[in-house]
């Protein structure tokens, strides 16, 4: 049941043409001729009251009609019940957000999609009709009692499954096209990059419906696309549809290594997708953001999920030359360095190297310094140890 992830949209009447219509006679009608009699002139006050009456609520209704079309309950049972199936707990009732999450994923996916072009045709759709009955009578007995209840699965299949075999067929092509267009990544990457794409077109184009059933389900603050986190280094190898980013490698290093000695000196180099309309360029320092990583191997093949990338300036960074190179160094074999996950949010203030092994110093608010080294790990001194380091280095 991995694959049952899909809804399609209920469309309400659209009542545009008929409402401007009553609106134009209502705001339009001529005055009554004084000759008339006063009955009449009664029942037609009447009528305009009435069709006035009928006028503001559909322009009332009108801002809600959209979201009634983009949303509504009887999908998102659907998707309570494909929560139970996917966390096998049937007896307690699944969190809103997960059950939204999935629900507003479906509906991204759909509609960029349909952006895209995509249609469906009567034999894709007879097929995937055919995939998915088989699925639901393979699911086993405890599944099957505790979501179809006394609907049974014919009755529970036309009123869930059948309505979006055409979003069914959307996604896969969907998802194929993501599969063309990053062939080196692996498969569930390509997919997060595909879902992160469809959630960026749904956030412009949907926005205010989202944010009206969210506030409707009691959701408050709800957030489809993570931060991540943020790393600072080069990029040292472009394709056609990845970029290989180093963190902590300065472009200078790619005068004096080729690519793969840099990435055989650096343990976190990680392959990120080419953005349609982003220019990338090796050589450039960047900051990049992300939150989700795929290894293929043990290597290097690392693959991450790009949320956002900046260029940044290397020249920020002052290259120190030490004259006290042992002094230097007995100190920060004093030192204990932490191996581990890093964030580095900035370029260093300060670096100089000992024996082909790089240092950073970042300044912080304090005064005080942080040190990291991807060979041995961060840093961080406290008052007195970092006045002693500043007048080593003389900064």
């Amino acid at each position: 049941m991995n694959d049952v992830k899909k809804e399609l949209m209920k469309v309400a009447g659209d009542m545009t043409t008929s409402k401007e219509r009553v609106k134009e006679r209502v705001l339009h009608q001529h005055d009554l001729k004084q000759k008339k009699p006063l009955r009449f002139i009664a029942m037609s006050a009447v009528v305009t009251l009435c069709l006035v009456g009928f006028v503001v609520l559909q322009l009332l209704d009108g801002n809600s009609k959209r979201t009634t079309q983009l949303f509504n309950h009887t999908q998102l049972t659907y998707f309570e019940d494909l929560e139970r199936i996917m966390s096998f707990n049937f007896k307690e009732e699944p969190k809103v957000e997960d059950v939204y999450a999935r629900y507003e994923q479906l509906l991204a996916s759909y509609y960029y999609a349909q952006s895209l072009g995509f249609e469906s045709t009567e034999e894709e759709l007879e097929a995937e009709k055919s995939r998915r009955y088989k699925e639901l009578q393979r699911l086993p007995d405890e599944p099957i009692f505790a979501v179809f209840k006394d609907k049974g699965l014919d009755k529970y299949f036309d009123m869930y499954i059948e309505p979006m075999l055409p979003m069914f067929v959307a996604d896969k092509q969907f998802e194929k096209l993501y599969q063309e267009k990053y062939p080196t990544f692996p498969e569930s990457m390509v997919r997060q990059i595909a879902d992160q794409d469809a959630i960026r077109y749904f956030n412009t184009q949907f926005a205010e419906e989202a944010l009206s059933f969210q506030e409707e389900l009691g959701l408050k603050h709800y957030v489809n696309i993570s931060n991540g986190s943020t790393f600072v280094g080069t990029i040292v190898e472009v394709e056609d549809n990845a970029f290989l980013f180093v963190e902590g490698a300065i472009p200078e290093e790619l005068e004096q290594l080729s690519p793969k000695e840099i990435i055989g000196k650096y343990e976190n180099a990680t392959w990120y997708p080419v953005e349609d309309g982003v220019s990338v360029r090796m050589g450039e320092y960047v900051e990049v953001s992300s939150s989700s990583w795929v290894s293929e191997n043990s290597n290097i093949e690392r693959y991450g999920l790009l949320h956002s990338m900046t260029i940044v300036d290397p020249s920020v960074t002052t290259k120190l030359v030490l004259q006290n190179v042992n002094d230097v160094t007995q100190f920060l074999q004093q030192l204990s360095w932490k191996k581990g996950e890093t964030s580095i949010v900035r370029p260093p203030d300060y670096s100089f190297k000992i024996e082909e092994v790089r240092v950073d110093i970042w300044i912080t608010h304090a005064k005080t310094l942080r040190l990291h080294s991807l060979e041995y790990g961060e840093v961080k001194l406290g008052n007195i140890s970092s006045e002693q380091l500043k007048e080593l280095l003389g900064i």
